[in-house]
């Protein structure tokens, strides 16, 4: 082999290794670069598991439920239960079905009463109530009101409930006992509640 024959295959072989090591290096740097992002990824997926895993456990939320305090007002009574996140809503309206633990307080929705469903939407608290509810009802506009109210400001003691929209059987109602306006979602009324 000559001379002129053995430096070109030396310049050949230094090149190919230069690009292989050139190609090994780019290919290093864009790893690197990747590894961020994969690890930010790794990050949001383990929060969304943890959020997940919170919502599906139960935890120990202390609620203000509102009682009919004879015909003065409502009563704030606090009570704690332990529920899953999801259900808080639908759990604080059958502790109110289920009435005061105080014997000064009066229950303000029928005992026979079920909540069907409860959800969420855009910060209004729209509840599905039996037609007990209704149907059960004993009557007067002082009733109505603390009926209506006691559901309402409990339900606005959670930080994302501004209003609530009632139904009954799924359908909406005009009034639960022919007093008080419920075709629209409506806000809290703390001036009923007593000190």
């Amino acid at each position: 082999m000559s001379v002129q024959k053995f430096f070109l295959v030396i310049t050949f072989l230094v090149s190919i290794s230069l690009l292989v090591l050139s190609g090994a290096i780019i290919a290093g740097c864009t790893q690197d670069e990747a590894a961020p992002a994969a690890i930010s990824e790794d990050n949001n997926d383990m929060e969304k598991k943890e959020n997940k895993e919170k919502e599906n456990t139960e935890q120990v939320h202390t609620v203000s439920l509102y009682f009919a305090d004879a015909a003065d007002g409502l009563l704030k009574e606090q009570r704690d239960i332990k529920v899953k996140e999801e259900e808080l809503k639908k759990e604080i309206l059958r502790e109110i079905i289920k009435g005061p633990n105080d014997p000064e307080l009066e229950r303000t929705i029928p005992a026979e009463t079920e909540v069907y469903n409860v959800s969420l939407k855009n910060s209004t608290a729209v509840v599905d109530f039996s037609q007990e509810f209704q149907a059960e009802h004993w009557g007067g506009s002082t009733g109505e009101m603390f009926s209506v109210y006691s559901v309402v400001n409990s339900l606005s003691e959670l930080p994302d409930v501004e209003k609530v929209q009632f139904l009954i059987e799924g359908e909406e109602v005009d009034t639960l006992a022919g007093h008080l306006e419920l075709k629209e979602a409506i806000g809290p009324y703390w001036d009923l509640v007593q000190d």
